[in-house]
């Protein structure tokens, strides 16, 4: 473990491991998170756990139930409808200001990225389908960052974890990488072209799919 000079910094490292497990699903739905145990995979004490805890469940990550413990949140198909819902409605508005901001440069990087990736798939290379999730994590992200309404990027930032949860979700249920690919590339050319009517009908498209990957999934697991 890297050292870290202060609490603050400690405690963040050790919020950031344990979401990167959850988010892996190493930790699963409804798993025990207990303080001694982590602190000691963490080589730390349980103050810094215990604050992390307090944090993820803030995010929406852990469920914290006096007398009982730490333990995953679990995910419900009402979970999923609730954030999906949120996606919709909040995006689409945060995509559309932010076409108006957005630096060619940046849409450049991110799209070099999925150009990259449709040459691994079309040349049949072998790589880690979770840089799918990565990927469609950044872009999104990068883009509600030149939103403007501050409000907006909050809420959609504090809702991230949740978010990126059921990203790695739809990447579970993803049959067809080369079309994931496309709904990416015709998103970044819809900001290329600052056409905001054709942002908010990609990227709801786009959104509403994700979500249809998702509850199949779920619902026949």
């Amino acid at each position: 473990m890297p050292k870290l000079r202060n609490k603050d910094g400690l405690t963040n490292f050790v919020c950031d491991k344990i979401r990167e497990e959850i988010l892996e699903k190493r930790f699963l739905p409804g798993a025990p998170l207990s303080e001694i145990p982590l602190g000691k995979k963490l080589g730390t004490s349980r103050t810094p756990v215990r604050e992390a805890l307090r944090m993820l469940s803030k995010e929406g990550l852990v469920r914290l139930i006096p007398g009982r413990g730490a333990f995953v949140t679990e995910i419900s198909v009402e979970d999923i409808k609730e954030i999906y819902e949120i996606r919709r409605a909040l995006e689409t508005i945060a995509f559309q200001s932010a076409a108006k901001r957005i630096p060619d440069e940046t849409l450049d990087e991110i799209a070099s990225f999925w150009r990259d990736l449709r040459v691994k798939v079309e040349s049949g290379a072998r790589f880690d389908k979770k840089i799918i999730a990565d990927g469609d994590r950044a872009l999104h992200m990068r883009i509600i960052g030149y939103a403007s309404n501050q409000r907006i990027r909050e809420i959609l930032l504090s809702l991230q974890s949740q978010i990126g949860r059921m990203q790695l979700l739809a990447l579970f249920s993803l049959k067809d990488t080369l079309n994931t690919i496309s709904q990416h590339e015709e998103i970044i050319a819809c900001m290329r072209n600052r056409d905001e009517e054709q942002i908010r009908k990609v990227l709801y498209n786009h959104i509403v799919l994700s979500e249809g990957y998702i509850l199949s999934n779920f619902m026949n697991a």
